[in-house]
């Protein structure tokens, strides 16, 4: 099963691995935003979304997110969470560890659309 490991804007990377025990370039280091790099891999799996979703880096105070990417991925706060400033709908947290299918349903209740690469 695939589950979420990482949020960079509008994409979101899933991993077979658990997100607890997973590391990648400056994944300890905070602010992840300016720090980590994207998980890679032939086992990762990236997925383009779009909806009324903040990333922990939209909270930054001055720039910077007091956040790494293992904190996140340890729960320390969500991927992804609903706009503090819209009234949405079915308002969900995504966590880290979430599996693909549980991602995808979160997006769409919350009015957001998820988008794939046809081959």
């Amino acid at each position: 099963m695939l589950k979420l490991c990482y949020v960079e804007d509008q994409w979101a990377y899933f991993s077979p691995q658990d997100p607890t025990k997973l590391f990648y370039d400056d994944w300890d280091d905070a602010p992840y935003e300016h720090n980590a790099s994207a998980p890679y891999g032939t086992d990762i799996v990236v997925v383009a979304f779009s909806g009324p979703f903040y990333t922990p880096a939209h909270f930054a105070r001055s720039c910077n997110s007091p956040y790494s990417a293992q904190q996140i991925n340890r729960g320390a706060i969500a991927w992804l969470s609903p706009s503090p400033y819209d009234d949405v709908p079915n308002a969900q947290y995504i966590h880290a560890g979430v599996s693909l299918e549980e991602f995808k349903a979160a997006i769409k209740a919350m009015g957001g659309e998820i988008y794939v690469r046809e081959e």
